[in-house]
């Protein structure tokens, strides 16, 4: 029912959207400040926040995912709210600012795009970083305008009247602007966490908590090996993308392909230099793989509190010829390794394996993983979730209420 209702709320927003530009850009709408016909009305946060919602929403509509998009057209929208109800309305006067294609820009668009965020399309968590990253359209947007200011003076310019003191008046309107937008962004995250998600889980106490290995039990100390191999920074980058974004490394993940297989294909791509590199990192051999400082104590804890510990990883074949050289894992209750199974994170269907496989109850089980959308997928199955991002007190912090 909430996936529908968010369904049938999208199609409007994009129609309201949609409706109010053409009838600001045809005049069909004289009414309202901040208005201008033809394409000049893209001159405007404004009508550019509310297309970039449209077309979000019409993306939703036809089954596309674009959480992060989502999340930074929803703070643009909601931008464009907060700034005309607290500045521009007592700039302009409210009646104008709430008139014509400005009453959907201003106020029903922006509404509905947080009511949906925030009370119907709840599937996912976003992190700190994602707060940051929903700010690159206001920043981009506070660059055009005060850069447009600089080069062609504020005369004719200075569309939202921003600049009364000079470019230098714009500039720190915008900063204060784009400090709000993150604050937008902020309350708009805070139903958002997958970390905190415990609902649906009728009080039950955590008595298991199943890891990820790269990036929370371990970590790839890629640099130092770059250091120890004077790998130099375009050789790195190329490693980056023909290597560890290569279909063939996710095919490994997957138990897809042989080692050889794709140490084959990738080399083909690579300097006869970096063959040797390719062969290190594929076979796990290079022995860059390293604790997460205060991991281990960690596990430690949780043994001693009578806690069942799992390793859920996305990793191919090769784990099996490395996973005696991490002493953690020898504490460790069940593994389960996407290249076994033929399945990867973030399948809901490898978690539900790992849970019958281990013999264990979603509801009394803590999923910790630095990925949010594998953290999403084991809220899906009815875990609890947290994502980690290196912070091992953040994370006994979480645990301890939540433990049997």
């Amino acid at each position: 029912m909430r996936k529908a209702a968010s369904k049938v709320l999208n199609i409007l927003i994009a129609a309201l959207a949609l409706w109010a530009w053409a009838s600001m850009s045809f005049r069909l709408d004289r009414h309202g400040s901040l208005s201008a016909g033809g394409f000049q009305n893209l001159r405007y946060f404004t009508v550019l926040s509310n297309l970039m919602q449209a077309g979000v929403s019409l993306a939703y509509v036809l089954g596309g995912r674009p959480r992060r998009l989502k999340y930074a057209s929803t703070v643009s929208v909601g931008l464009t709210f907060f700034v005309v109800l607290l500045f521009l309305g007592r700039l302009y006067g409210y009646a104008p600012m709430y008139s014509g294609a400005n009453f959907w820009f201003h106020l029903v668009v922006p509404v509905l795009a947080m009511a949906d965020f925030l009370c119907l399309d709840r599937e996912g968590g976003y992190t700190l970083r994602d707060s940051l990253m929903s700010l690159i359209p206001s920043l981009c947007y506070g660059l055009f305008y005060v850069g447009n200011l600089l080069i062609n003076g504020v005369k004719g310019n200075d569309w939202y009247g921003f600049a009364r003191g000079g470019p230098g008046s714009a500039a720190v309107v915008f900063l204060a602007i784009l400090a709000g937008s993150w604050l937008i962004a902020l309350a708009l995250r805070l139903p958002r966490r997958p970390r905190n998600r415990t609902d649906g889980h009728g009080g039950a106490k955590v008595r298991n908590v199943m890891f990820d290995l790269v990036g929370v039990l371990m970590r790839f100390d890629t640099d130092g090996y770059y250091r120890e191999h004077d790998i130099g920074p375009a050789d790195a980058e190329l490693i980056r993308r023909e290597l560890f974004r290569s279909l063939e490394w996710a095919m490994q993940d997957r138990g897809a392909i042989p080692d050889e297989d794709a140490i084959a294909a990738i080399c083909a791509r690579m300097p006869t230099r970096l063959h040797p590199v390719v062969r290190d990192f594929i076979c796990r051999e290079n022995r860059a793989i390293l604790p997460i400082a205060g991991m281990d104590a960690l596990l430690g804890e949780l043994k001693e509190r009578g806690c069942r510990l799992y390793l859920l990883s996305n990793t191919s074949a090769a784990f099996h010829r490395f996973q005696a050289g991490i002493p953690a894992l020898q504490s460790f209750d069940g593994i389960l390794v996407s290249a076994d199974v033929g399945l990867v994170k973030p399948d809901p269907a490898i978690f539900r394996l790992a849970c019958r496989r281990f013999g264990i109850d979603p509801a009394e089980t803590a999923f910790v993983d630095d990925t949010p959308i594998n953290a999403e997928a084991a809220l899906h199955i009815g875990m609890r979730a947290f994502v980690f991002n290196g912070d091992v007190g953040a994370l006994k912090l979480w645990l301890d209420p939540i433990l049997a």
